[in-house]
């Protein structure tokens, strides 16, 4: 009688039940993992953010894939002039078959038969080849592998415009954040001074010093605070949920951001920051690049003018049914040179000659928007600059007017409309203040972005960190 397996097998084996239930627990326990290390710190400051951003912006991964192809495509040029070895290998079957009938004479006295014949033959024959085509002369190779090089130029000029126009643009989001939290105080200040203004409005109601409108006037200007606190604090989760997202965090996660140095004018004046901005921007960078890459396209327009050479040798052996064997080789050069092709290469020369005019404006409108950029970002530096030392001194005469006003309040000889005039006024220059003040700074950095010098020194790091990766099974180097 067969008997089955030991039942220690299936006491060891684990049923469905306990394969569900440790899957739970295993995914539980990976995504709590996950959770806590996609957890921000409790407190980040700007150059945190900005390592941040530059670790996770699928941005700047696209961008740095095609820097890598780049690399491929260069490869690919000088693959162009290896040897190409092929191995051609075949075999053939044939089989004939025949039917026919004849008339035979058979026995004494002869007697005609009719017979049936079949007749059958069948062959095979086994063939293989190998092939060798080495290129001698091909004059397009040098061009093509100088495109191909200017295009890994462009793409890493492409690659760093990304990396800064993502670390200002996180720097922005950054400064908002704060402004938010700075109009969160400073609404709340404004807050507490309305409330006690009700609270001592309702108090002379009480010694019937005033008439009941100026506890009404009170308790509206007390609401509107509130509001205003309201929307300023929804204002500051959005903005804290916003820079939670750019930078790979959960929408609700909980963090502070530290406060940041003042900025600075990046150069003595206009004119210096704009020379400054035509050496170092990436959009002239990148629009040279494209001139001379038409430039190299020229040169291979005029190198298929030329002729091109090969060295070809084939090796082949064919055997057959009979074990017969056949062995041959060859070798020869192969010469090629297109002399009319319709009149093509010197249409090609006419749309090459048009580009490079083309080009060249190109290079010329990005020198004109660059200054633009640049004259913009200064002059909004410059205007906050004074909009803000006035607001500061608006400010001063606002806190002490409200200061005179409560006092005159307290004692008699003001109305709750110049009390809450004063207010109204302390408020609004508040809130101007402090968002002249966080633009400001956002400005500053507006002008370091547009010259090309912010961050410089964390660009280059980040290019050292995407760009000069090299595919593995690359036998060169990347310059």
């Amino acid at each position: 009688m067969l008997q089955g397996p030991p039942r220690t097998h299936e006491y060891f084996a684990p049923s469905a039940g306990y394969r569900a239930l440790f899957s739970v627990v295993l995914c539980g326990f990976l995504t709590v993992a996950s959770a806590a290390q996609q957890s921000p710190p409790a407190r980040m400051s700007l150059s945190t953010v900005m390592d941040r951003v530059i670790a996770t912006d699928r941005n700047l991964g696209i961008a740095d894939y095609e820097v890598r192809k780049t690399i491929v495509d260069q490869a690919k040029v000088r693959s162009r002039m290896a040897p190409r070895i092929s191995l051609d290998a075949g075999a053939a079957w044939r089989g004939d078959e025949t039917r026919s009938y004849a008339e035979v004479s058979t026995g004494s006295p002869p007697e005609i038969v009719r017979e049936r014949r079949w007749t059958r033959s069948s062959s095979n024959a086994q063939s293989l080849g190998l092939n060798l085509s080495q290129p001698i002369l091909d004059l397009t190779v040098k061009p093509a592998r100088r495109q191909t090089e200017l295009l890994e130029q462009i793409s890493r000029w492409q690659l760093r415009l990304r990396i800064r126009e993502v670390l200002f643009s996180v720097t922005a989001q950054y400064f908002e954040v704060l402004r938010q939290s700075q109009l969160v105080e400073e609404n709340k200040k404004t807050l507490g001074q309305t409330t006690e203004q009700v609270r001592q409005a309702e108090g002379r109601l009480k010694a019937q010093e005033v008439i009941e409108s100026d506890v009404l006037q009170a308790r509206v200007s007390d609401e509107q605070a509130r509001r205003a606190v309201m929307e300023a604090e929804v204002s500051r989760d959005l903005a804290m949920s916003r820079l939670a997202v750019t930078l790979d965090y959960s929408p609700v996660a909980g963090f502070s951001l530290a406060g940041t140095g003042p900025g600075r004018l990046p150069a003595a004046g206009v004119s210096a920051a704009i020379q400054v901005a035509h050496q170092r921007r990436e959009e002239v960078r990148i629009a040279q690049l494209a001139l001379n890459r038409t430039q190299a396209e020229r040169d291979g327009i005029m190198a298929r003018f030329a002729p091109r050479m090969d060295f070809q040798m084939g090796a082949d052996s064919a055997t057959g049914s009979s074990l017969d064997r056949r062995d041959s080789w060859n070798a020869g050069l192969s010469f090629s040179w297109d002399i009319f092709d319709r009149g093509e290469r010197k249409l090609d020369l006419k749309t090459n000659m048009l580009q490079l005019s083309q080009d060249g404006l190109r290079i010329e409108e990005s020198l004109r928007v660059i200054s633009n950029d640049v004259v913009d970002a200064w002059f909004t530096v410059d205007r906050y600059r004074k909009r803000l030392a006035s607001l500061a001194v608006e400010r001063k005469a606002a806190e002490a007017n409200y200061d005179v006003q409560q006092g005159k309040y307290k004692a008699g000889l003001a109305t709750a409309l110049e009390v809450q005039t004063a207010l109204r006024d302390l408020a609004r220059v508040r809130i101007e203040f402090v968002s002249s003040t966080y633009t400001l700074e956002v400005a500053y950095r507006d002008l370091e972005n547009v010259t090309a010098l912010y961050e410089s020194s964390r660009i280059e790091a980040a290019m050292e960190r995407f760009a000069a990766i090299v595919p593995p099974g690359f036998p060169f180097k990347t310059k």
